[in-house]
């Protein structure tokens, strides 16, 4: 987690509405967005890998090798 997922909640509180260019602001959805999309990359990714391994077996590739 970086300075942004703390920072961006921020703006849902009143006394941050003056400095916000555009007031109040909704904070949470921006960061569950962020959340979600960095678990499906994961998903993605590991998914991608395991198909990889699987492939690889299949042709009688080592799953160890470089």
């Amino acid at each position: 987690m970086d300075g942004c997922h703390a920072a961006i909640p921020l703006v849902t509180q009143e006394k941050w509405h003056e400095t916000a260019r555009h007031g109040h602001a909704r904070g949470k959805e921006p960061v569950q967005f962020v959340e979600n999309i960095r678990s499906y990359y994961v998903w993605l990714t590991e998914e991608n890998q395991i198909k990889k391994n699987v492939t690889d077996v299949d042709s009688g590739k080592s799953c160890s090798s470089s």
